[in-house]
């Protein structure tokens, strides 16, 4: 209700409400719910701030180059106004145990479909466990300790001379979790 495209004042890019008409509205808005056996729950009035600030300035120039403006002053107008209104409403409806049937039947069906996504899913990343946890290994920084000049790297915890050996042991570490996922997906000891 109040601001919308179709009611109220366009001015400066804002659609103010036309405050002549907003009462009358959500009167209406609240007959037609009532009319259809809704129970407004609560009305909520949106508020907006309106801002203006003017400053009148003086642009006389006595010596003719353009250079001298002077403020003779400024105005500010602020308020506060109702922009519309959210009416919560609730209404109960009777339905017929066919109905009450057809819903659980489309209910049991949605909850089929994403138990059965789900399942696919499972399968999916149960299918790809070598690869998830070789990419997890392989996505492990490796650092270098001690500043630039330092010729030590830091890989799980562990210092290598060479960062040619930190990425031999996450290479190595990254397979050896592969091989193990793949043993655990299928049931080997």
């Amino acid at each position: 209700m109040g601001n919308s495209t179709s009611r109220g004042t366009a001015s400066f890019g804002t659609i103010t409400p036309d405050y002549d008409v907003l009462p009358a509205q959500v009167e209406s808005a609240i007959e037609e719910l009532n009319d259809d056996d809704w129970d407004i729950k609560s009305i909520t009035p949106l508020t907006e701030t309106a801002y203006s600030s003017t400053i009148l300035q003086n642009n006389a120039d006595p010596l003719g180059m353009g250079m001298l403006k002077a403020n003779a002053g400024s105005e500010t107008i602020t308020g506060t106004y109702t922009a519309g209104v959210i009416i919560v409403a609730q209404r109960w409806r009777e339905i017929t145990e066919a109905e009450a049937a057809e819903r659980q039947r489309e209910k049991a069906a949605r909850r089929s479909a994403e138990d059965a996504i789900l399942a696919a899913e499972a399968e999916e990343a149960r299918r790809n466990a070598g690869p998830i946890a070789y990419d997890r290994i392989m996505s492990l920084p490796i650092e270098r300790r001690g500043g630039i000049m330092s010729n030590t790297w830091l890989f799980n915890g562990q210092e290598y001379h060479t960062k040619g050996m930190a990425e031999d042991a996450r290479r190595n570490m990254a397979h050896s979790a592969k091989i193990q996922a793949e043993r655990d997906r299928d049931g080997v000891a």
